[in-house]
């Protein structure tokens, strides 16, 4: 059995070697009927869609394909936000500029409250120290 299916496989290749082996071995009737189902056989392949399958991509090619894909849509977006980012730069460095004025102000409203507290705390303690 295993040395029929071999031969078939060579047939279905149609390798000179094995179809000339095959013609000589045997008798034409026999040798006929072999190659007309070798050929019925490739072509039941054939329409049952073999080269639309042999067309189809592999998985390293679809890997290729969405690694390329996914440079250019890098390459696109950096193209599209770069100038964006850069634009916005000065509109951040105004903007944390004016918080850091904001934060100074309220620390120095802050530094002033607790000093106002802590002078009168300060006289507080230095009235009960007088009265005692």
């Amino acid at each position: 059995m295993r040395q029929a299916l071999r031969r078939y496989s060579r047939l279905l290749q149609l390798r000179p070697q094995a179809v000339y082996a095959y013609l000589s071995d045997y008798d034409a009737a026999q040798a006929i009927k072999l190659l007309v189902v070798v050929g019925l056989i490739a072509g039941l392949g054939v329409w049952l869609g073999v080269p639309a399958a042999l067309r189809q991509l592999t998985l390293p090619e679809q890997v290729d394909q969405a690694v390329a894909a996914a440079r250019e849509t890098a390459e696109q977006v950096g193209a599209a936000v770069l100038p964006v980012i850069l634009e916005s730069k000065s509109a951040v460095e105004t903007f944390v500029t004016l918080v850091q004025q904001q934060v100074a102000a309220v620390v120095t409203r802050a530094n002033s409250f607790v000093s106002g507290i802590s002078a009168a705390f300060g006289a507080q303690r230095e009235q009960v120290t007088q009265n005692a």
